[in-house]
């Protein structure tokens, strides 16, 4: 019908009505333009307003997983210096040598949380999402999470020297007597500690062949030195990390506050 009306007008050369035809037509489409820009607008708002809760519930549980595993190796750690203890003579090699040298050598590997980032990342809403202070934050975070992960995989020679020279029936009584401790939350999530008590209940004689066996191998103690420092340097690492997801979501929370 405006098309109508602007023939018309040009027939007649009414310029005065055509040009209010053309000023129609232009304001029509810049608001419609504007309509959509702002609908379009609205909706990548919601789209980073849903990103950044769910980048939020991914760093509660990366600090959940950070605190259970720094626990969890602080445990192994403990049993590490206990052992050290009864190698240096402060302590006799019987049963209780035989688990804290065992249980030194276990390890569970942390699987970081990173489904929202990764997902925000392809779709395109990085550059929407908050500021460049808290983008560059995330992306300093979710880098270092995979330097984290690869260095909880590392284990040195200590584990596979135990695991090697232990007797098997004593290694197999401590897999079935002081294996990892998982409980499920009422949210269902698991956590996975080490038995704080854990008895062989093996002969008197096995244990003590077992526990000399164990304090003969040559260069143990130096192996276990080693084995220490690189358990010093995972706990340490986990309670770094820990602090900054803590700060990461922190920067998150008070956005979305402001």
């Amino acid at each position: 019908m405006a098309i109508r009306r602007f023939r018309e007008h040009a027939a007649q050369q009414n310029w005065f009505a055509v040009v209010v035809d053309v000023g129609i037509v232009v304001l029509g489409v810049f608001l419609g333009i504007q309509a959509s820009n702002w609908n379009t607008a609205r909706i990548e708002r919601g789209e980073v307003r849903a990103y950044q809760n769910q980048i939020v519930d991914d760093l509660v549980a990366n600090e959940q997983e950070l605190a259970e595993r720094l626990h969890y190796y602080r445990q192994v750690r403990a049993h590490a210096l206990a052992a050290m203890d009864a190698l240096e003579g402060h302590g006799p090699l019987g049963e209780a040598f035989l688990v804290n040298s065992y249980q030194a050598t276990q390890v569970s590997p942390i699987r970081m949380e990173r489904s929202a980032y990764d997902e925000m990342i392809a779709s395109g809403m990085a550059k929407s999402f908050a500021d460049p202070a808290v983008r560059r934050r995330l992306s300093s975070y979710y880098a270092g999470t995979d330097r984290l992960e690869a260095g909880t995989i590392f284990s040195t020679g200590y584990r596979d020297r135990i695991r090697r020279e232990m007797l098997h029936a004593v290694q197999q009584r401590l897999r079935e007597r002081c294996s990892d401790v998982i409980a499920t939350s009422r949210d269902g999530l698991e956590t996975i500690t080490l038995p704080t008590r854990c008895s062989l209940d093996l002969p008197p004689a096995l244990i003590a062949r077992a526990a000399a066996d164990l304090g003969e191998i040559p260069d143990l103690k130096e192996e276990l030195a080693r084995h220490i420092a690189d358990l010093d340097v995972k706990v340490s690492r986990f309670g770094r990390w820990l602090q900054v997801a803590r700060e990461t979501r922190g920067s998150l929370e008070r956005m979305e506050r402001s």
